[in-house]
């Protein structure tokens, strides 16, 4: 994983206010399509140059994932962050069209907004709260059954 950098404008806010704040949230999972050469270094600096470029934007890079062993039909997975889901589409375009975006193909996407749970109002996401990213993130889709939202709320 390749950290995002140390940006915490939410560090000290509380639950209340971090609730307030709006920010989408991306998983970009991609596999290798090309093999790529041995010397990958115009590929590297040419990611890191967008990913500065898109922090000046508000768009966060919260981390760079290594896929290898854990599915079978993907190499890399992006996590990235924005105030608008606009922001984060034109983030993944630019990523495409780079060297490295060229030599991936798509597998899965998926973006999200926050919500404080109404069932305990003081979960904050970590990236919301300015939390050091991980080296490793499980991304699951948190679905609700049709019964879940025909109990009562304190059994919720």
């Amino acid at each position: 994983m390749t950290a995002a950098p140390e940006k915490t404008p939410n560090a000290g806010k509380k639950a209340k206010d971090l609730n307030e704040v709006i920010r989408y949230t991306l998983w970009s999972v991609f596999r290798l399509r090309d093999v790529l050469p041995e010397d990958r270094t115009g590929y590297a600096d040419e990611v890191e140059e967008l990913f500065s470029q898109l922090a000046a934007k508000d768009v966060t890079v919260r981390g760079t994932y290594d896929l290898s062993g854990l599915r079978a039909d993907a190499d890399i997975m992006i996590w990235w962050h924005s105030e608008t889901s606009d922001a984060l589409q034109e983030a993944y375009n630019l990523f495409r069209r780079t060297r490295l975006g060229r030599a991936l193909e798509p597998v899965w996407s998926n973006m999200a907004l926050h919500r404080p749970a109404e069932f305990n109002k003081s979960h904050i996401p970590a990236f919301l709260a300015d939390e050091n990213a991980r080296d490793y993130v499980s991304v699951y889709p948190f679905v609700r059954s049709y019964d879940w939202y025909l109990l009562p709320d304190e059994d919720r």
